[in-house]
Parts: C-alpha cells; structure tokens; sequence
C-alpha cells in the first residue's frame, strides 16, 4: 500500500490510479469533490460555512480529473457536499449526500435520491423525490 503524507503525495497517487485505466469511463468516488468548480457558497464544492466563502474542492482531485480529461476518458466523479450535480468540461460531478435529504413538497414530505446510470460510456444522472 502507498504512503501519502501530503496533497502532492495524494495527487501522485492519484495520477498513477488515472493512468492505469483502461476502460472509456472513469468514475471516481470521493468524500469532497475537486478544485475548481468555483469559489462561491452555492457552488458544488464551494464553502458555505465561512463569510468570504471560497473553493473548497480538493487540489488532489482536481489534478486526477484534468488527468482523466487529457486522456479523452469520460470522466463521473461522485462525492459529497452542496450542489446534487453540475457538469464541467465534459466532465459529471454527482453529489449523493444532498442535506437535507428529507424536506418539504407543495403537498408532502419529499426524500431526495440520485439514480446514475453508466451505459457504455454514457452517463445518465436522474434526481428522485419519493413520498414520505
């Protein structure tokens, strides 16, 4: 197993995983998604919980997908935080962690999910809200 101390370490490692892939999709699942899809409080992985706001995406990331994109991969990332999706450079960012996942309709209780489907090497992201 490989020992990663710093971002750099972490994005080389990354980079090496990106590298080895050998399929026409990557999906990649992570905690917090990466660098550089904005630095406001509403954006994917913008902060929210600081006054001067800011991107809060990971540079390791960030690195691995620019990577994916070089090598004419298509490109899922799933992770959490903010936002349910956006898309970028071609690339799907999928938030499965929606808060609140439980909230109000004009006439119920809703519960949010997420169906992603990978056919080939096409994505196709669906948001369900179920009936309380």
């Amino acid at each position: 197993m490989e020992r990663v101390r710093h971002m750099q370490e972490s994005a080389g490692a990354l980079l090496r995983l990106v590298d080895q892939v050998s399929t026409p999709t990557l999906l990649i699942l992570a905690h917090n998604g990466p660098r550089g899809l904005g630095n406001r409080a509403h954006d994917i992985w913008g902060c929210d919980f600081r006054d001067e706001e800011g991107d809060w995406g990971d540079p390791d990331l960030e690195v691995a997908v620019a990577r994916a994109v070089e090598r004419g991969l298509r490109a899922v990332i799933v992770a959490g935080h903010r936002v349910w999706h956006t898309i970028s450079d071609e690339v799907l960012y999928v938030n499965p962690a929606r808060v609140p996942r439980i909230y109000a309709g004009s006439d119920a209780e809703l519960r949010y999910h997420a169906v992603l489907a990978l056919d080939g090497g096409e994505a196709k992201l669906e948001q369900v809200e179920l009936r309380s």
